[in-house]
């Protein structure tokens, strides 16, 4: 497992071109989708572009059954095209990450481009809707150099042991 996760990286790593000033990240498609809708409304899911062509995302998930005390995250990034095989995968407790978040490394890095526009800022229970408002990855620095491609961030949320929700976002890594 260990080696086959490292050959994954160092294969990764050989195609990677180092981003420059010119990069532009293209959003093309954002998905929130309510698994249990009885859990869960999204009342906002939506991408918008400035007048510099910069997009921005924001979404609202109104919890319909309240508090939450326990949430599983499970993320998954990679490429669109070609191979199956995502470039990360993990899942954490979302609850425990709050507690200590220098326990979770990759996770953390995650969050931290999140936490300027999200209202998840403590740990559980919530008692309120989670919101994300004008996210941009135009703000923050990327974690990784990575090759002119197109991408597939999912992510999906377990509470209570259940598949409650998910979103996914797709991007296009252009160098002009």
């Amino acid at each position: 497992m260990i080696l086959s996760t490292f050959f994954r990286i160092v294969i990764f790593l050989v195609f990677c071109i180092k981003l420059q000033s010119a990069t532009t990240l293209v959003l093309r498609n954002l998905r929130c989708k309510a698994i249990d809708p009885d859990f869960v409304k999204f009342d906002i899911c939506e991408a918008t572009l400035d007048r510099r062509r910069r997009t921005s995302i924001s979404i609202t998930a109104r919890l319909l059954q309240l508090p939450v005390r326990n949430c599983y995250v499970s993320v998954t990034f990679g490429l669109t095209a070609g191979t199956n095989v995502p470039l990360f995968n993990g899942s954490w407790d979302g609850c425990a990450f709050l507690r200590n978040p220098r326990k979770y490394l990759a996770f953390n890095r995650m969050y931290n481009f999140l936490a300027p526009f999200t209202n998840i800022n403590h740990t559980c229970p919530y008692n309120h809707d989670i919101i994300l408002r004008n996210f941009t990855l135009w703000k923050v620095k990327p974690i990784m150099a990575l090759p002119e491609a197109s991408y597939k961030f999912s992510s999906r949320y377990l509470v209570g042991s259940k598949h409650r929700a998910s979103v996914d976002v797709q991007i296009d890594l252009v160098n002009d």
